[in-house]
């Protein structure tokens, strides 16, 4: 389905019956631009970009990612951002305090080791796989990566929120699907008919 611009807006936004649909659909849908933004009918996949974040829910789109890859023989990104705390006023820095960027950098290493973990695991399957770790707020960075990937598209999850019984587009995925202008694959909770190997899981 597509996304509609809404009349007054200069941004993209998420029409009401797409939304609906991306509520309640227990099956995966793929989400596109508006056709005055993006020509859809001449797009062919050259790169898939998966969103983790280190969460159960956030890998069971890998799978997902793993069957478009094998149909069309195009690379496989995993990306993940470490958000870095700021102050502001401290210095003329962003207000950075010296204790932060050594955290920041001991995050970065564990998230590269997390992605590299799940990158050998799939190399070993056959797959071409590269990772990218970025710093700021994970939308933005998902993304700036489609953006700078030729033919991307995105394949992610959706997360329910609590309290209620209905499924709903998580905040990272919404954003990404307004804003990324590639197509996104968005995947509801729950919807296992594919399933990585064990090992990609674990």
């Amino acid at each position: 389905m597509a996304t509609r611009e809404r009349s007054g807006l200069v941004r993209r936004v998420v029409g009401s019956v797409t939304d609906r649909v991306i509520h309640s659909s227990p099956i995966p849908m793929m989400v596109v631009p508006p056709d005055n933004e993006y020509d859809i009918g001449q797009w062919v996949p050259r790169s898939i970009i998966v969103p983790l974040d280190g969460s159960e829910l956030a890998k069971t789109a890998l799978a997902h990612a793993e069957a478009v890859e094998r149909a069309a023989m195009i690379p496989i990104t995993l990306v993940r951002s470490v958000s870095v705390p700021t102050t502001f006023g401290a210095d003329s820095y962003g207000g950075i305090p010296s204790e932060f960027p050594n955290c920041a950098e001991e995050d970065i290493k564990a998230v590269e080791l997390y992605l590299d973990e799940i990158a050998i695991r799939l190399r070993a399957r056959g797959h071409q796989i590269g990772i990218h770790v970025g710093t700021g707020h994970p939308p933005n960075e998902i993304c700036r990566v489609s953006w700078e990937t030729e033919n991307a598209m995105v394949v992610m999850t959706t997360r329910g929120a609590s309290g209620l019984t209905r499924w709903v587009v998580g905040n990272v995925a919404d954003s990404v699907i307004r804003l990324s202008g590639v197509p996104v694959l968005v995947i509801p909770p729950g919807h296992r008919s594919l399933t990585p190997a064990p090992e990609i899981l674990d």
